[in-house]
């Protein structure tokens, strides 16, 4: 009985302690996925809406824009034809701003989008296109 006494304190304690790391790594997971999915340009007026053909919803794209001075501006890539892909707001050139990258496993497409400053409008840099058609 007495050791059943000391096993059931440290079980708990064990068990709350994993819990609480557990926790903490969620809150640390959420926050890093939420920043790597956000669109940190959004209050620049940088517009990404995802479309799926009726045919089938396994190779979506993304349109990409922004209105300035009531001209739409693009890039000049084609983000679709991928299976599956996924999209990340990360630094993908090293310059310390985040690009747009849409990829599957092995194809990327990444842009890098430069909001205007004074009187230069918005505009977008091809940084990598593993697909020129599609």
């Amino acid at each position: 009985m007495k050791r059943v006494k000391i096993v059931l304190p440290v079980l708990l304690l064990s068990c709350a302690a994993c819990l609480i790391l557990a926790w903490q790594f969620f809150c640390k997971w959420k926050d890093e996925y939420r920043d790597l999915h956000t669109n940190p340009y959004k209050n620049d007026g940088l517009v990404i809406k995802w479309g799926v053909s009726g045919a089938t919803n396994s190779y979506p794209w993304i349109d990409v824009w922004v209105i300035y001075d009531g001209i739409k501006i693009e890039p000049d890539i084609n983000f679709g034809g991928l299976e599956d892909p996924k999209l990340y707001f990360k630094d993908y050139d090293g310059d310390g701003r985040k690009d747009i990258v849409f990829q599957d496993r092995g194809t990327v497409k990444a842009i890098a989008f430069f909001p205007s400053e004074d009187d230069a409008p918005p505009r977008f840099q091809t940084l990598r296109n593993d697909q020129t058609s599609g």
